[in-house]
């Protein structure tokens, strides 16, 4: 199994994410499941972040921090509860 380490704050992911260009990661959810995702950052670009749901094939593309914030809560209350985790390539 992957060591899977916990995001801290929306800074350690987009460092992560300006490191390896695309991260995996993922949300631990009730009852021991998770949703696992692959984020982007894009510091220069006009588009901010996108995410990719592995459970339904969707990409979410948001223009800035505030709007990914309040379009996608789930993500950062992930990170309050240290649920969101990041898994680091082999």
């Amino acid at each position: 199994m992957k060591f899977r380490k916990p995001i801290k704050s929306l800074n350690e992911l987009k460092k992560l994410c300006l490191k390896h260009d695309t991260i995996e990661c993922i949300i631990l959810l009730n009852g021991g499941v998770f949703s696992r995702k692959e984020v982007r950052y894009f510091k220069e670009d006009k588009l901010k972040w996108e995410v990719f749901n592995y459970i339904d094939g969707t990409t979410i593309n948001y223009i800035n921090d505030n709007e990914f914030k309040k379009e996608y809560p789930l993500f950062f209350e992930a990170i309050k509860k240290g649920a969101l985790l990041y898994v680091p390539e082999d």
